[in-house]
């Protein structure tokens, strides 16, 4: 089965960190850092766990390279950690790292918690 590449950033969490900077709130920042760190490791070991692999995981990024199977089980998992925090992820899925960052990127202007699923030439196909 051919893999795709997964790319999940963090949305406008760095205005948040700026929230908690600027008003010298550290148990907030804290709280927010631990959340996001938490959330990352998740989908990342959820990754592995599906015989993907991770090329990036750090801060609010992670990408990966997964089945398209593999990939709908993370989006399932990324939907479920969206649908219970007060910060979201977005998702940019694609048959190669760059279209899974243009992707990505895509999914962003569109709004928070979105996922864009493109393939070569940047048609939009159906999340799989």
């Amino acid at each position: 089965m051919n893999s795709v590449f997964f790319a999940m950033d963090g949305d406008a969490i760095g205005k948040r960190l700026e929230q908690y900077i600027f008003t010298s709130d550290t148990a907030g920042l804290h709280t927010l850092s631990l959340g996001i760190q938490e959330d990352v490791r998740t989908v990342s070991a959820l990754l592995r766990a599906q015989g993907g692999t991770v090329h990036m995981e750090g801060g609010d990024n992670l990408l990966g390279e997964c089945t398209q199977d593999a990939a709908a089980v993370l989006l399932r998992a990324v939907t479920q950690i969206n649908a219970h925090r007060a910060y979201h992820f977005s998702v940019g899925i694609a048959d190669s790292m760059i279209g899974a960052y243009m992707a990505l990127k895509y999914a962003k202007l569109s709004g928070k918690a979105a996922v864009r699923y493109v393939r070569e030439g940047f048609e939009e196909v159906p999340l799989p």
